[in-house]
């Protein structure tokens, strides 16, 4: 059984490379910079980890074409967990090249990458990594380039679960919680562990029925 990290050199995707690893499943791991995630190699072994950048379409391209290749084009589950945190706190005019990064790493990207996978994630629980403060709801000021490259991505993933519904593919846009990372922090509420136990648990029970919902690492819907 296959299962791809985006993102797993650090945080919760390292978390996640080694429990699925744990659970003996054939975790592939992607980083940035392979050579330097020497974390990751420890967990999975060097030849599972392949380069991506997920800000960066040729990138992607590549990394496409060797995961079909890997995978025999087969990935049972794919976590996109990679992103970018972009300018924090309120600030009076936002950089546009620090929005145009952010947006590009947490929505545009990972939405090209399962749109170029496709074919191998027939069948497959796809989980993209997302974060209350994308709720439109629930929005306060503040982390705006943050709060609308994850509102992005939650549109784009109800909207691939509305087209790969038709081959049977699962898609949750999960929230993983207020976590202690170097993105979250160490005043974050809950661990990587108990982040990563809880997205595995939720990707476990995850069905047709709720594809294309937004639910937080325990499973509970958050408005959109």
């Amino acid at each position: 059984m296959n299962i791809v990290i985006t993102g797993a050199n650090r945080g919760i995707g390292l978390e996640l490379a080694k429990e699925y690893k744990n659970l003996n499943w054939n975790v592939i791991g992607t980083s940035r910079n392979p050579l330097s995630s020497t974390t990751l190699q420890e967990e999975i072994g060097m030849e599972n980890i392949l380069p991506l950048d997920i800000s960066n379409e040729e990138s992607i391209d590549s990394f496409c074409k060797e995961i079909k290749i890997t995978t025999n084009s087969k990935i049972d589950i794919l976590i996109n967990n990679a992103g970018a945190r972009g300018e924090r706190g309120l600030i009076e005019i936002p950089k546009q090249t620090v929005m145009i990064d952010t947006i590009n790493t947490n929505a545009i990207g990972p939405t090209i990458l399962l749109k170029t996978l496709k074919s191998s994630l027939a069948n497959a629980k796809i989980a993209i990594i997302t974060s209350g403060m994308g709720s439109i709801l629930k929005t306060t000021s503040g982390d705006l380039s943050y709060r609308i490259s994850k509102a992005a991505v939650n549109m784009a993933g109800r909207n691939l679960h509305m087209e790969f519904k038709r081959q049977n593919s699962i898609i949750l846009l999960v929230h993983p919680g207020w976590v202690q990372t170097d993105m979250g922090g160490d005043n974050a509420d809950i661990t990587v562990e108990q982040s990563a136990k809880g997205i595995i648990e939720v990707i476990s029970h995850a069905s047709k029925d709720n594809s294309g919902s937004f639910v937080n690492y325990k499973g509970e819907t958050i408005p959109w």
